[in-house]
This record gives C-alpha cells, sequence and structure tokens, in this order.
C-alpha cells in the first residue's frame, strides 16, 4: 500500500494569494526531509517550503501560477509508482486543478480551452496552467497567418494597441500587482496625485528662429524637454494592463487645446526626434488647423503623453482630466 503527504499554502501576512516561484526538483525525484521544495511569494516576503518527510516529490503547481491559502501545490509520495493519475482519479476536481485524461489542467486553464476549442494532447506537460494554453493558442493563431513572426518572449512581446502603437510589455512582480489591486478600487472613486513645481525664470536656448523668444510662452521649449526626459524615463510613456507595465516604443506628444471649438488633443509625431524649432512649428501648425477646424483624424490621433497649458488664461496650476 502506498500514500502521499500533501503540502498546502499556508497563510504568509495578509495576503489570500501567493505567487510559486522557483521550484527545486522535477517530478518523480527522490526528496529528504527539509530539502527546500518551492518559492512561494506575497506582497511582502518569498517563503521557501520544505520537505515534510522523505520521499518522491509531485508538483501540482508551476512556477508563476497563482496559489490561494489551501490549496494543495505538492505530494510527496512514498513509492515512485505511486505518482500518477488512476481510474479513480479521472474526473474528479482536484483543488484548483481538474483531470483531463491523464493531465492536470488548472481550473483558469480549463475555461480557457473550452473557450477556444483548444487540443490539451498537443501540450507535451502532465501538469497545464493558464500560461501554457494561451501560448499553444497564440502559436496555433500565429501559424495560421501569413508572414508573422517574431520574438514572442514576455519581456520583448511587442502589442499593438490603439493607433497601432507598439509597446513593450513588462511583467510587474507579484508585490506590485497585489498593490496595484489595492489601490485599484480606492482609484475608480477619484483618487488623483498631483505634483506641482513653479518656475519663476527660464532661460531660453539662443535662436533667430524662435517665435516665443517675443510671445513668452514656454509650451513649445516644456514639450520639447519634457520628450526628452521620457525617452530617459520610459516608464513615465506607459499604461497598466494585464499585470503589465506596457510602455510606449515612440515618444508623441500631445497638446490639448480648447478654445472655443471643443477640446483637441494634437499630436507631434516622433517629439523627441524634433529640434526645438521643430516642435515650436509643429505645436503652430496644430493650433493653425484647429482654429480653421482642418485637422485630420491622424493629427489627432496615437498622443502617448499629453501637455495641456493654461497659462494664457492666467491659471498657473490645475489638476487636468484624465481619459
Amino acid at each position: 500500500m502506498t500514500s502521499f503527504h500533501e503540502i498546502i499554502v499556508q497563510k504568509e501576512d495578509g495576503d489570500d494569494e501567493q505567487l510559486v516561484g522557483k521550484t527545486y526538483y522535477k517530478n518523480g525525484e527522490r526528496v529528504s526531509l527539509d530539502d527546500d521544495l518551492v518559492d512561494l511569494e506575497t506582497s511582502k516576503v518569498t517563503s521557501v517550503v520544505g520537505a515534510p518527510k522523505s520521499g518522491f516529490v509531485e508538483y501540482l503547481v508551476e512556477p508563476g501560477d497563482i496559489v490561494k491559502v489551501g490549496d494543495v501545490i505538492i505530494r510527496i509520495h512514498d513509492q515512485f509508482d505511486s505518482i500518477g493519475f488512476s481510474e479513480s482519479l479521472k474526473d474528479k476536481e482536484i483543488t484548483g486543478f481538474v483531470l483531463v485524461d491523464k493531465q492536470v489542467v488548472s481550473e483558469k486553464a480549463a475555461e480557457y480551452i473550452n473557450k477556444n476549442h483548444i487540443d490539451v494532447s498537443q501540450i507535451k506537460k502532465t501538469f497545464i496552467c493558464l500560461a501554457d494554453v494561451a501560448k499553444e493558442n497564440f502559436n496555433t493563431a500565429t501559424d495560421a497567418k501569413e508572414g508573422v513572426s517574431g520574438d514572442t518572449s514576455e519581456n520583448s512581446l511587442l502589442d499593438l494597441v490603439d493607433s497601432n502603437l507598439e509597446v513593450r510589455a513588462i511583467p510587474l512582480k507579484f508585490a506590485k500587482q497585489v498593490e496595484v489591486s489595492s489601490l485599484s478600487s480606492v482609484q475608480a472613486a477619484g483618487l488623483v496625485s498631483t505634483i506641482f513645481f513653479n518656475v519663476d525664470d527660464c532661460i531660453l536656448p539662443r535662436s533667430d528662429n524662435l517665435i516665443i523668444q517675443s510671445i513668452g510662452s514656454f509650451l513649445p521649449l516644456i514639450t520639447y524637454e519634457t520628450a526628452r526626459l521620457l525617452v530617459k524615463y520610459p516608464v513615465l510613456n506607459a499604461y497598466y494592463h494585464d499585470k503589465k507595465v506596457m510602455e510606449y516604443l515612440d515618444v508623441n506628444i500631445g497638446v490639448a487645446l480648447d478654445m472655443d471649438n471643443g477640446l483637441k488633443v494634437y499630436t507631434l509625431k516622433n517629439t523627441d526626434k524634433l529640434s526645438l524649432e521643430g516642435v515650436e512649428l509643429g505645436i503652430s501648425q496644430g493650433v493653425y488647423d484647429y482654429f480653421r477646424k482642418t485637422l485630420t483624424p491622424d493629427q489627432i490621433k496615437g498622443s502617448t503623453f499629453t501637455i495641456t497649458d493654461l497659462s494664457g488664461m492666467g491659471v498657473d496650476r490645475f489638476v487636468p482630466l484624465i481619459s
């Protein structure tokens, strides 16, 4: 008679969910008492789960999985032959997982499989999580398209979003994911963080071509310098989506215009590559087209960062309305 010991997720800090980190063995390998088996990460600390007894290890999770307190994540078997799934276990739901033929599939993965009609027999793994089936579905869809190729690793993923802007997806660490989740409900109620900084003096660069020398507007200079700062600090030229920071690869500064003809955001494409004179000329062209009501859809889309200037109305500080 064989038996196994189940290891469940214990409560750590105040988190109900934890991230599975590094696994130290492969399924079926022999482990000894107190051997390190897996890292579990909360929003504040990473803990190492050790083996409560000697035997043969069977992982029910993989690195990157999100598990809840009470989930069974590992089994320690007395005998190697007991690692597997007998007929009596078929169609029986295991904590957080379901059994499909001889493969263990997470509940989220099972939902994705049913929705997208994926053949899991093509996935050569014993334990299948959501990332596995999503990748299989992505590869299948990619193969069906002619001429589609490239690096699809998570850190170099290029997505096409609104206005066909390319972005670089950077996964957030689990601690940041928890922080975002905690703040989201508060942010939805209208919490806005604002920093005010007054500039009393501004030295303009020497140039005979700058209109701002005579009209006293700092908007072109601020736009010019902001574009270069966004190249230096790309995380500010980004947005949050699906537990990732999506950094725009282009710097397209939008200038908000609202002068009795409705609010429009005129976009300066590739602002970081323009000279100061080029930025000033671009803004002037946008204002000109705004008043003539000839702005095209291409001129008012694709901005990655917006600047609003109300100095002409005597306003020195305000909180902008964020879309």
